[in-house]
């Protein structure tokens, strides 16, 4: 994955982020599928290898469980809807920055 098409990857997430009810409507918590639909689309568009789309470094750092609900596990340190989903979107930005080094 080239540094390209990293900053346009981090660019959806921004604008995501920025505007979380054009993906995300009330009383709906999609945001688990809407980022695994992300990460596969990622995976089926590159290059990139599991290291991208299954960041396990990312989620040790974080303190977060691979394999369960990020969101969740956000709400479940007290986060609100809006601040899991800003976190969580966060968390996604800095993993792919991280990869442009």
């Amino acid at each position: 994955m080239n540094e390209g098409e990293i900053n346009k990857l981090v660019e959806v997430l921004q604008h995501v982020k920025k505007r979380p009810g054009m993906y995300f409507a009330d009383g709906i918590e999609p945001v688990d599928n809407f980022i695994s639909g992300f990460m596969l689309g990622v995976q089926l568009t590159s290059e990139a290898s599991d290291a991208v789309t299954q960041p396990d470094i990312i989620w040790e750092e974080f303190e977060l469980k691979p394999n369960i609900s990020i969101y969740q596990q956000l709400r479940d340190r007290g986060l609100d809807k809006h601040e899991a989903i800003e976190q969580y979107i966060s968390i996604l930005i800095s993993h792919f920055q991280s990869l442009k080094t």
